[in-house]
């Protein structure tokens, strides 16, 4: 008892921002029922067939791509909140224009476009809680977030499923109504925290910033500031960067950009789990609700172990955890190519479910201490554009392969390109590691 109640003291201690910014992202996510339907709405409720409907979801991920560079270079330049808003009450309008369309065209369009306005939110979202936290916090910040986003999505698949025997329409007007309620959350009680260079010098020293004068945020040589000491909330400082500058900066960050390689390739590993996996199950004489009971263990552990795994794993440095995280996901989709059964399958379902909770519990607090601050939200959405990319080409290369060579060359394959993400990982294990401490005892 006296250990959970260290684990949950990490979360009790965290800015109380963070905890309404993880509250809702969980009212989110417990709306986002349009895109896991978005396939069974077009091939059988407008009668389009699975053709159209896998090309929507695939305008979907295009758009997605660009959703990231662009929201984090806004957030950077904009701020945060902004993004945040814009994103979520522009994302709600176009959820109700998409169900008003019936031309195939224009319904292509609408994924596009909800792709890349909606998801521009995300790497906002990352940057504003790593404003919000110190280095120690960020772990259990982002923890706390992720948690939230499967456990709201889980409730939204319920839900969705509900809702769709009933009409379509109300996933849509749902994922609408929840993604306005997150920005009314966001619009009353976040602060922004990028902000104005006379207005942080303001704060430090009571008078306006003459010209020529650099703000807080920024050194005299345009280098990134130190991060925040313990317990003093970290702040970003607006800045006039310009995107190609920012990119440049990127791009010869090879640290980051060998993370984002590796993270892509896990990336695309646990694309299978959505994709391969469920036409493997079919293929053998598993049904439908075998592979949502499958899944729904993958969600059940992330809910339960996140938090314990995360305050564990504290202890180690964080390029060995990501390193290790990555061995055990190709574990567990080696072994996908012995299941036989639905025992030994849901064994591999908790084998890689553990292996994304390890990787889940440092990657977003790795790239927020790899990011200038007043990078910080270009580097999230460099970061989030690897995600869309696994997305994007993880699906169809996997449903190729799977039709081509079958499962066995799935799995195999994802092990191996496991082995190479964890390859790449090690290779800069040393700059991702920051020890911090763990909870000190009450």
């Amino acid at each position: 008892m006296r250990h959970f109640r260290l684990i949950f003291s990490e979360y009790l201690r965290l800015p109380a921002q963070v905890r309404v910014l993880c509250f809702g992202s969980f009212v989110n996510r417990a709306g986002s029922m349009a895109l896991p339907f978005m396939t069974i709405y077009i091939a059988k409720g407008l009668g389009y067939g699975p053709r159209l409907a896998t090309f929507v979801l695939g305008a979907v991920g295009v758009g997605s791509l660009g959703a990231g560079l662009i929201g984090g270079h806004l957030a950077d330049v904009v701020g945060r909140k902004r993004v945040m808003l814009g994103s979520l009450t522009l994302g709600a309008a176009v959820l109700l224009l998409f169900m008003t369309l019936r031309d195939p065209m224009a319904i292509l369009l609408a994924g596009a476009a909800f792709g890349l306005i909606y998801e521009m939110f995300r790497p906002a979202a990352s940057a504003l809680l790593a404003d919000l936290t110190t280095p120690e916090q960020r772990p259990s910040g982002y923890a706390l977030m992720y948690v939230a986003d499967n456990l709201g999505f889980s409730f939204g698949l319920w839900m969705g499923g509900i809702l769709a025997s009933y009409s379509y329409n109300w996933l849509f007007v749902g994922d609408a109504l929840t993604s306005v309620l997150y920005a009314t959350i966001v619009l009353v009680t976040i602060r922004e925290t990028l902000i104005r260079k006379a207005d942080s010098l303001v704060r430090e020293s009571g008078a306006p910033a003459r010209e020529g004068e650099v703000g807080h945020g920024e050194t005299s040589e345009g280098e990134a500031p130190a991060e925040p000491s313990s317990g003093e909330v970290a702040g970003s400082t607006r800045n006039a960067i310009p995107l190609a500058d920012a990119l440049a900066r990127i791009i010869r960050d090879r640290t980051f950009i060998l993370f984002c390689a590796a993270t892509f390739c896990f990336g695309v590993v646990y694309m299978q789990s959505v994709s391969v996996m469920s036409l493997h199950l079919k293929d053998i004489g598993f049904s439908e609700r075998d592979y949502g009971n499958l899944i729904a263990l993958n969600g059940i552990q992330i809910v339960l172990l996140q938090f314990p795994v995360t305050a564990f794993l504290r202890r180690f440095s964080r390029g060995w955890v990501i390193v290790s995280a990555t061995l055990v996901t190709a574990v567990g989709f080696g072994l996908m190519a012995a299941a036989r059964n639905i025992p030994e399958f849901a064994g591999t379902v908790v084998i890689w479910t553990f292996g994304e909770i390890m990787h889940a519990s440092v990657a977003l607090a790795i790239v927020s201490e790899l990011a200038p601050p007043a990078l910080r939200g270009r580097y999230m959405g460099v970061f989030f554009m690897t995600w869309a990319l696994a997305r994007t080409l993880g699906y169809p290369v996997g449903g190729q392969v799977f039709a081509a060579w079958g499962a066995d060359a799935v799995w195999f394959g994802c092990c191996g390109l496991a082995l190479v993400a964890a390859a790449l990982y090690a290779t800069i294990q040393s700059h991702l590691t920051r020890q911090t401490p763990g909870p000190s005892p009450p």
